[in-house]
């Protein structure tokens, strides 16, 4: 049985949430763009689709929903793995945070917040 090593419970993400990753290096040379999928203090879960291998250890994100758009997160790819049902182009990445400023602990709290309530339909 593996052992957990997140710090954080990953919250289910409940809005139409986008996130843009770009490559620190060649800023947006090697972006693309993913639906997130979970959310926590510590990271995030996301799938894209992709013809090219994404293996950037160190990038950063925007994470964007119709209320919030948080610029320039430093993320630390964890795990990119193909997703079920979607192969070859589909992928699911794991990414942790880092080095966050106040204002973006903030901001993602707040979003974490913002899964729990109701949605508008």
């Amino acid at each position: 049985m593996s052992r957990e090593r997140r710090k954080n419970n990953r919250i289910k993400v409940t809005s139409n949430s986008l996130a843009f990753i770009s490559n620190n290096v060649t800023e947006y040379a090697a972006a693309f763009s993913a639906a997130i999928l979970d959310v926590s203090e510590g990271g995030v879960g996301f799938v894209y689709i992709t013809d090219q291998q994404h293996d950037d250890i160190s990038c950063t994100m925007e994470l964007i929903d119709d209320t919030m758009h948080i610029e320039n997160i430093p993320i630390s790819m964890t795990y990119n793995i193909s997703f079920d049902g979607y192969e070859p182009f589909g992928k699911k990445c794991g990414a942790s945070f880092q080095q966050l400023t106040d204002d973006q602990k903030k901001s993602i709290q707040e979003f974490i917040q913002r899964q729990n309530l109701p949605q508008n339909e």
